[in-house]
């Protein structure tokens, strides 16, 4: 059986209060905590898969997304 995990957004402007410019509360020691659970883990996990929140100058969340050619 494979074990896979799954470590969503770990990014400087959610986990780094100091840094941060959207910091999540407690997002620095979830850090740590996921960092000691990867090395307690070690092989026993097949494969890690992170997610990033991004977003590109053509985004559905930017207006320009729903332009067309013409500008409209």
């Amino acid at each position: 059986m494979r074990v896979e995990g799954l470590i969503i957004d770990p990014q400087v402007d959610f986990c780094d209060g100091p840094k941060g410019t959207l910091f999540v509360a407690g997002a620095d020691d979830d850090t740590r905590r996921l960092a000691a659970m990867v090395r307690r883990l070690g092989k026993r996990v097949d494969d890690y898969h992170v997610t990033l929140d991004s977003h590109r100058i053509v985004d559905v969340a930017h207006p320009i997304f729903w332009k067309d050619s013409a500008g409209k």
